[in-house]
């Protein structure tokens, strides 16, 4: 008897295609995902096991995925959101499934490493500053630019925000 096809999907919002698609193809569904979502959704046939996930902390993500495996023995991880990237790429590297690479990972969520990694390749870029207090981004607005990254300390992550003065800034 064969084992049945698991995939574990890390996701913060129903995607009924993505659902139908892998039921399509014999899998059956381990998910974790944001209690937001868990609590409004109702669970595809298709999912075998769900449960709530903390995306503050992507280490204990990780582990949880590990935790996950050893009971349901899925052969991939899909993140779907972008918080679930970097523990499935940790878990993935850990049970030798197919994923991204950490690095990979990292220089994807990471606006400012992105483009560091873009110009090493020789790829250009569009004019950008990196902006560490209100003065810098101030002479960068003088120049007529309206974009500006900002760091998110708790999801090790860089946005991008908008904003046009000083004061929208602060």
């Amino acid at each position: 008897m064969t084992r049945p096809r698991r995939v574990l999907l890390l996701t913060n919002f129903q995607i009924p295609e993505l659902f139908d698609a892998l039921a399509k193809r014999g899998r059956h569904v381990v998910l974790l995902t944001i209690p937001e979502t868990f609590n409004r959704m109702a669970l595809p046939p298709c999912v075998v096991h769900a449960e709530t996930v903390d995306v503050v902390d992507q280490r204990a993500v990780a582990r949880q995925i590990l935790r996950l495996h050893a009971t349901h023995d899925f052969e991939a991880i899909v993140p779907v959101m972008e918080f679930g990237l970097l523990p499935a790429a940790l878990a993935a590297m850990q049970l030798g499934l197919p994923t991204p690479s950490v690095r990979a990972v990292q220089n994807t969520r990471d606006k400012l490493r992105m483009r560091r990694v873009l110009e090493a390749a020789g790829l250009g870029q569009v004019r950008y500053a990196h902006c560490q207090t209100l003065a810098e981004a101030g002479s960068f607005w003088r120049l007529r630019m309206s974009a500006c990254t900002r760091r998110n300390f708790s999801l090790n992550s860089s946005s991008v925000i908008r904003s046009v003065s000083e004061t929208l800034a602060r």
